[in-house]
């Protein structure tokens, strides 16, 4: 999986008690940069505020249990993503078979 090689999400702590989830697939001044903040309840409990539309819950067991939440779902995403064909014309034995 290329998302631990190559996070794109990422913890900013901006106090002890408090981070930023961060989308590093998007540029600085982008305010979908920052996906949510979270925030710790207990030592073994954290509150996530959302600032985008997803899917998750709002309470964790850790700061890092949101950031793989949302890593698990961008693999998920990319593997459902349909695989391209290329296009090619019929074989050349079929269209001398045709001709005939």
């Amino acid at each position: 999986m290329s998302s631990i090689h190559n996070p794109h999400y990422a913890l900013q702590p901006t106090t002890t008690m408090m981070w930023l989830v961060l989308d590093l697939g998007r540029p600085l001044g982008d305010p979908r940069r920052t996906v949510a903040r979270i925030y710790e309840v207990e030592a073994d409990e954290v509150e996530v505020e959302w600032l985008l539309d997803l899917p998750f819950p709002a309470r964790y067991s850790s700061p890092v249990a949101v950031v793989r939440d949302l890593q698990r779902r961008e693999a998920r995403s990319r593997s459902e993503r349909p695989v391209p064909i290329p296009h090619r014309g019929p074989p050349r034995a079929a269209l001398m078979s045709r001709d005939s």
